[in-house]
């Protein structure tokens, strides 16, 4: 499909995705329906052999007109979610106590 970057990033969208149990008040989840890049959901920027993005690093993009410096990460924990609202910027080091904090780490996983 081609057009902007706006609208193929809305066309593979899921906006009725499933409301994180432990922050309902972030509300429904957008499910990214599109390619993947391991368990992220991901999109070329431009054509082919273009750069390839995360699609919650582009939802921040588009919201903000910036890319995040120097991570986005999830407020709902689900790595296909391309809802902004859930989105955030932070550091690496952040990201890391994150997912140490929810026990996402390797080293914790049995």
């Amino acid at each position: 499909m081609r057009g902007t970057l706006a609208e193929r990033f809305a066309a593979k969208v899921n906006r009725d995705g499933p409301i994180p149990s432990h922050r309902p008040e972030l509300g429904p989840c957008h499910i990214w329906t599109g390619a993947r890049q391991g368990k992220y959901g991901a999109i070329r920027l431009g054509k082919r052999g273009s750069k390839v993005k995360r699609a919650h690093v582009v939802a921040f993009f588009l919201a903000h007109g910036r890319w995040p410096d120097p991570c986005a990460l999830h407020h709902c924990d689900v790595p296909l979610c391309a809802n902004v609202a859930h989105v955030f910027e932070g550091t690496k080091l952040a990201n890391v106590r994150d997912m140490i904090a929810k026990g996402r780490a390797a080293f914790q996983r049995a």
